[in-house]
C-alpha cells in the first residue's frame, strides 16, 4: 500500500461565475425573498424566525454548556393620536422601540417582532444573568411620553428544558 497524496483539485470560481445563478435563484424567489421572514413595520426577525432561531441557539446552548437568556419586551402603546385607519401613530412607535431595542443589545443578540406589541430578543452566551439589556433598552424609551413597557426574562437551562417549553411560558407570561 502507498499512502501518496492525491492531488488537490482546485475550482477556480469568481464572483462573476456565481452571480447569475444568484440572479436566478432570487427571480425564482420572487422580489419579496429578502422579506420572508421579516415583520413588515419594523423589519425585524418575525415570529416563526425567532423560534427557529431560539431552537438553534438552545441546541448550541446544550452542545457547549452555555446559558442563553431570553428576554420580552411588552408595548403599550399611547392612544393613537390621529384618526388614520392603518394606525401610522402605533406602526411609529414600534418603530421607535424597534429601534431602541436594538440599539441596546449585541450585534449578535437576535431581535424579533413576536406580536403586534411584543418583541422577543435572544441573548446568547451570558453569564449569570449578567448582560441583561433590560436598563439599556428603559433608558432609551425614558423620552417616550405615555408608553408603558414589561419586560420578562428567563434564561436556559434554569427556566426551560426546551424551546417549545420556553415558548410557552413566554406565551404565559405575555
Amino acid at each position: 500500500l502507498s499512502w501518496r497524496r492525491r492531488p488537490v483539485r482546485r475550482h477556480e470560481t469568481s464572483v462573476d461565475d456565481v452571480t447569475p445563478l444568484l440572479d436566478a435563484r432570487r427571480s425564482s424567489l420572487g422580489a419579496d425573498a429578502g422579506l420572508v421572514e421579516r415583520d413588515e413595520v419594523t423589519g425585524l426577525p418575525d415570529r416563526a424566525n425567532f423560534q427557529t432561531r431560539l431552537l438553534t441557539e438552545i441546541s448550541r446552548a446544550r452542545r457547549f454548556h452555555l446559558r442563553i437568556a431570553l428576554v420580552t419586551c411588552e408595548v403599550q402603546p399611547p392612544p393613537a393620536r390621529d384618526d388614520s385607519p392603518d394606525g401610522e401613530a402605533t406602526k411609529q412607535t414600534m418603530q421607535r422601540v424597534a429601534q431602541a431595542i436594538r440599539g441596546a443589545v449585541r450585534d449578535y443578540d437576535t431581535v424579533a417582532r413576536i406580536s403586534d406589541h411584543t418583541f422577543g430578543i435572544i441573548l446568547p452566551q451570558v453569564q449569570n444573568g449578567t448582560g441583561s439589556p433590560i436598563t439599556r433598552i428603559k433608558a432609551a424609551l425614558d423620552g417616550e411620553a405615555d408608553l408603558q413597557v414589561n419586560f420578562s426574562h428567563m434564561t436556559f437551562p434554569d427556566d426551560g428544558i426546551d424551546g417549545a417549553q420556553m415558548i410557552t411560558r413566554l406565551e404565559r407570561q405575555s
